[in-house]
């Protein structure tokens, strides 16, 4: 029943990838509870060595104690067994993700992954590839997705020191402080706890008819809760905390890549108003300003999305009033992307090169992400953005999502006149 209860969290995907589970009866390499190797990748392997998975371990009984506070030491007894049901279900649901991460890596360029899944498997992982532009490779992806908010501080490295316990807070830009050990851990970290955390809100011990728990039919096995969720289910702004962006733009790239489900993404981050995930908006950029981040405008009109060698470029319409009278004026964003995949994650708007000369402009590097207003007639108004993040956060065929904090511009006027806006103006886009 374990298993059957850890391949209903399983969303369609990831079970393609998994074509068998099989308990041994030994000890696993660094006390394992299950394990995925390369070599059989769509094999997952559970421990059902005694204090793991074994039966004895899984047929939990109720004991009877005597003496003082012997009614509360039964419960706490029967809670902490009953901890291998949502232990050994999370670890198969983990490892499930490895298999997926092989999976969809076995169908890129270049790859040396061994091709194991059956041709179902394999062309549901090629659509994956085909919709989301990972022709390098999944974790290739990953990896530079997480390094652009480490770049930028808003993220961490990955350390293999790292230890798989849940207890432990984890370092900023990871799900849990397993997930910074590697890419592959934080893909499967991530996904199996935004899997399992919903299983466990509902999971209840009395409808598995096996277990003897008692005259406590209502007990659940303590479990520890998520911070991130937590804090994003806490989350009503336009814009995602800094502290949380990395986290979130990952679970997205798992929607995306059909590794999570989106019932247990929006599971996770409640239903508090995150602007970022405005599934159903119109196509175009929504512009928020002042205190109260109110909408002061919008490009929507001609809305435009090319892809130009290195980079994506993203432009909308609008007119702007100006003593009565209308301005046309234009909103562009650029955007560089790798190995002719999407924009995704983090960018840093760090110069704005309109008015450098052509020695001063080679010197500097290439930018990765750049922004203009162009407003006709109104020079004044026109502005270049000098110092920006831009957060891009759903990358997929059919959808391209995320936001502009602009920091520090310069408008286009004859001088050029530096400004830093108070707070900082937040620019939403959705492409459909």
């Amino acid at each position: 029943m374990v298993v059957r209860l850890a391949l209903e969290r399983l969303p369609e995907f990831t079970c393609k990838a998994v074509e068998g589970i099989a308990f041994v009866a030994r000890p696993l390499p660094k006390a394992a509870k299950a394990l995925v190797n390369s070599t059989t990748p769509d094999l997952i392997i559970v421990s059902a060595a005694q204090g793991f998975a074994s039966e004895e371990d899984l047929d939990v009984k109720f004991t009877v104690f005597e003496g003082e506070n012997s009614e509360q030491r039964a419960k706490d007894k029967l809670a902490a067994d009953l901890r291998v049901w949502p232990e050994t279900i999370q670890a198969i649901v983990h490892e499930a993700a490895h298999c997926a991460t092989y999976l969809i890596d076995s169908v890129t360029e270049g790859t040396t992954q061994r091709q194991a899944w059956e041709a179902g498997a394999v062309a549901a992982a090629r659509e994956i590839v085909e919709s989301t532009r990972l022709k390098g490779g999944l974790l290739k992806e990953w990896n530079r997705v997480n390094e652009s908010f480490e770049d930028a501080d808003l993220g961490g490295e990955y350390d293999e020191t790292r230890l798989q316990d849940s207890s432990i807070e984890p370092p900023g830009g990871f799900f849990t402080n397993y997930g910074g050990h590697s890419p592959e851990e934080d893909i499967a970290e991530t996904a199996s706890w935004l899997a399992f955390l919903p299983f466990h809100k509902e999971f209840k011990l009395a409808d598995i008819e096996t277990l003897d728990i008692g005259f406590y039919p209502d007990l659940r096995p303590a479990y520890p809760s998520n911070t991130a969720c937590e804090q994003l289910s806490a989350t009503d702004t336009v814009t995602i905390p800094g502290g949380l962006a990395a986290v979130f733009t990952k679970m997205n790239f798992l929607v995306d890549l059909g590794l999570v489900t989106e019932d247990d993404f929006r599971s996770c981050i409640g239903t508090g108003k995150i602007g970022l995930q405005r599934a159903g908006s119109e196509t175009g950029f929504e512009v928020f300003g002042g205190a109260d981040r109110r909408i002061i405008n919008e490009y929507k009109t001609g809305f435009t999305m090319l892809r130009k060698e290195d980079s994506v470029w993203i432009a909308g319409k609008n007119s702007i009033t100006r003593e009565g009278k209308e301005y046309p004026a234009i909103l562009e964003l650029s955007l560089r992307i790798e190995d002719d995949g999407y924009p995704r994650g983090l960018y840093e708007i760090v110069a704005c090169k309109a008015f450098l000369n052509p020695t001063v402009e080679r010197l500097l590097p290439d930018a990765d992400a750049s922004m203009h207003l162009w407003v006709q007639g109104v020079p004044s108004n026109s502005f270049c953005a000098f110092t920006a993040l831009v957060l891009v956060t759903r990358a997929r065929r059919g959808l391209l999502e995320g936001a502009v904090v602009l920091q520090r511009l310069i408008k286009l006027s004859v001088p050029p006149v530096p400004e830093k806006p108070d707070p900082p103006v937040i620019y939403t886009f959705v492409v459909r």
